[in-house]
């Protein structure tokens, strides 16, 4: 498969970083920057979710890129979409923190806990109501 140029550039930068191929660092830039690259990343997801009914198979999809609107797949009756907000920020970083006991062996939350102020953003374009296409968070 070709990735055009474009994709190839933000798909091969840091979720934490996405917001330099839009300009400077600006709340309005992370966000843009998270949603382009999710853009591309919602295509994969959706690929892999089709597949997986089409072939008559179970499958758990996690991704940091909840974007309602780029995802197709939950339109189809035999998806299940979920979304877990962690409401709690401390809460939230103590399990950033925690990763690497549990999912990121190799990548210690501590890396990531610099780049809060990007997650803070994405909690804005994350948690879209119910009644704009998005999905009512479970929240923990």
């Amino acid at each position: 498969m070709r990735i055009e140029s474009s994709a190839a550039e933000i798909l091969n930068t840091s979720v934490y970083e996405a917001w330099k191929s839009i300009g400077q660092r600006s709340d309005e830039n992370i966000i843009l920057g998270y949603r382009r690259q999710g853009e591309y990343i919602c295509r994969g997801v959706d690929a892999v979710v089709k597949r997986a009914l089409k072939n008559g198979e179970d499958v758990i999809v996690e991704t940091l890129y909840f974007i309602p609107e780029a995802l197709r797949a939950p339109n189809d009756p035999g998806v299940i979409a979920a979304y877990i907000y962690v409401s709690d920020i401390d809460r939230d970083q103590q399990m950033i923190m925690e990763r690497s006991l549990y999912t990121h062996p190799s990548q210690p939350g501590d890396r990531l806990l610099p780049h809060a102020v990007n997650m803070k953003s994405w909690r804005v374009t994350r948690s879209a109501p119910a009644s704009k296409g998005g999905y009512e968070p479970s929240t923990i």
